[in-house]
């Protein structure tokens, strides 16, 4: 069981968690970018870890009975492991809200036609060159 569920923890990290970390990246600046790396990869993941296993700890000595067993732990480490999903899918979800632009909707008849008129002039000229080369063409073979 111990092997799955650190199998599970890492592809949940690299698979979720770190693209995720990334992406709140995007639409800083350089130098913004560079030290909010910093901060979160130094600060964050460490002071993540200590309040994980303080938290734990916590729930160990409260809540884990006279022997100090985690199996006692159990139901509130699952609370608040759900209560982590949901902070980070309303995290995920805000930060998915700051990268969709609006649609802008262009209305481009006026342009079209305008294009439509000019091919037309472009074609009645092309009409009128070809005709008066045929016409052209037919002076000179009646004059030889």
């Amino acid at each position: 069981i111990g092997t799955v569920q650190n199998v599970a923890n890492k592809v949940t990290k690299y698979s979720l968690f770190d693209p995720c970390k990334e992406m709140a990246y995007i639409p800083l600046g350089p130098d913004a970018k560079t030290k909010g790396k910093a901060a979160v990869d130094v600060l964050g993941a460490r002071l993540g870890r200590s309040m994980g296993s303080a938290s734990q700890q916590l729930l160990v000595f409260l809540v884990g009975g006279p022997s100090g067993s985690i199996v006692n732990c159990t139901p509130y480490l699952g609370v608040c492991y759900v209560a982590a999903i949901a902070m980070w899918s309303k995290a995920v979800g805000t930060l998915g809200k700051l990268f969709v632009t609006p649609e802008v909707k262009v209305d481009n008849t006026p342009r079209l036609e305008s294009i439509g008129q000019a091919i037309t002039i472009i074609k009645r000229i092309e009409d009128a060159k070809s005709e008066k080369r045929k016409n052209g063409n037919g002076k000179k073979q009646a004059k030889k």
